[in-house]
């Protein structure tokens, strides 16, 4: 498995997780004590030193979520989420699904590198895990693109669809949680033909 995809792949997977979760970002310590999430994201570098990266708030610019190096349209009645700092996401219009945004530094590895350590990760960590379906060979908004589609036994998920887009040497990890019955992929469709790297 790359190593220097992990951080990426874990990402995203902290994200899904925050998502089935209805704390309002909040964390419970041992004493009982409820605090505020952190600002601060660590990452590791491949030399074993961390980082404190530069946090990039998403903005909702006359339609637009703008995150870390690329931009992309809203559809109408979904909203910017504060769901964890750095990230960029969104909430749908009346349901829990949302939407996120993880933008990785490529580092030369191929979208097939990203799919082939994405998805045995996510067989280890989410039981009841099968993979519907996976697509290496798409395109959006001119770019190069994979998707994969799948579902677990994790509470509240109905089904998660993970794009992933390489552009400027980055892999953009776009997450679409299905939350509920109500499907939401004729938006995300919408929003990805918009999809613009900066």
């Amino acid at each position: 498995m790359k190593k220097i995809l992990i951080p990426a792949i874990l990402c995203a997977l902290f994200v899904l997780l925050l998502t089935a979760c209805d704390n309002n970002g909040t964390t419970t310590e041992p004493n009982g004590e409820t605090t505020a999430p952190t600002e601060t994201i660590i990452s590791a570098e491949p030399n074993g030193e961390t980082t404190e990266p530069t946090i990039t708030e998403p903005i909702d610019e006359e339609g637009l979520l703008t995150g870390e190096r690329f931009t992309m349209e809203i559809a109408d009645g979904w909203e910017i989420s504060d769901l964890l700092p750095g990230i960029a996401a969104l909430a749908a219009p009346h349901s829990a699904s949302n939407i996120n945004v993880i933008p990785e530094n490529s580092q030369g590895f191929d979208l097939d590198d990203m799919l082939d350590a994405t998805i045995p990760m996510l067989e280890n960590l989410f039981s009841g895990f099968e993979l519907m379906e996976r697509e290496d060979d798409l395109e959006i908004n001119g770019k190069e693109a994979a998707f994969i589609m799948y579902q677990s036994d994790f509470p509240g998920v109905e089904m998660t669809y993970q794009f992933f887009i390489l552009a400027n040497d980055m892999i953009f990890t776009v997450t679409y949680t299905r939350m509920d019955d109500t499907d939401f992929m004729d938006d995300v469709v919408t929003m990805l033909e918009t999809f613009t790297v900066r």
